[in-house]
């Protein structure tokens, strides 16, 4: 482990999401004209609430509703297929622990891995299949029983 403190230990995954972010795209998007696009609602993240929040946000046909995620879309084979091998992937933020002092004692520095999704989905695209989509019909009868 390096000689960095705690604190910079915590900043760092947050900076590493920035340079991987920039790193990833080919082109600055900072200067992309919208053409004069406006949004009612900006959803970041297309994880199970994100995604379900910008679809049912977009059924009011006089809204505007972007949706924003850093990664792409889950064509890999391997997001049906409940392993871990989608974690420490290109669609897994890479995200460590801060060194724990009273636990871990099996890890390497003491931290472990927290997976967080890279991809349409969000987490719930690598954490072993551990979801459930739920029933339109389900929902429409809570808007029913309003």
């Amino acid at each position: 482990m390096s000689n960095t403190s705690v604190d910079e230990q915590t900043a760092a995954p947050a900076a590493n999401e920035s340079l991987t972010l920039i790193e990833r795209w080919d082109r600055d998007f900072s200067q992309t004209k919208t053409d004069g696009i406006t949004y009612d609602y900006i959803i970041v993240g297309s994880g199970s609430a994100g995604a379900i929040l910008a679809n049912r946000l977009s059924e009011q046909n006089d809204k505007r509703v972007l949706l924003i995620e850093a990664g792409g879309s889950h064509t890999k084979d391997e997001i049906h297929m409940p392993e871990a091998c989608l974690q420490r992937s290109e669609i897994d933020w890479q995200y460590m622990t801060t060194p724990q002092l009273y636990s871990h004692f099996g890890c390497v520095n003491q931290q472990s891995s927290w997976p967080r999704g890279k991809v349409l989905g969000g987490c719930s695209s690598i954490n072993f299949i551990q979801y459930v989509r739920g029933d339109p019909h389900d929902y429409d009868n809570w808007q029913l029983s309003q």
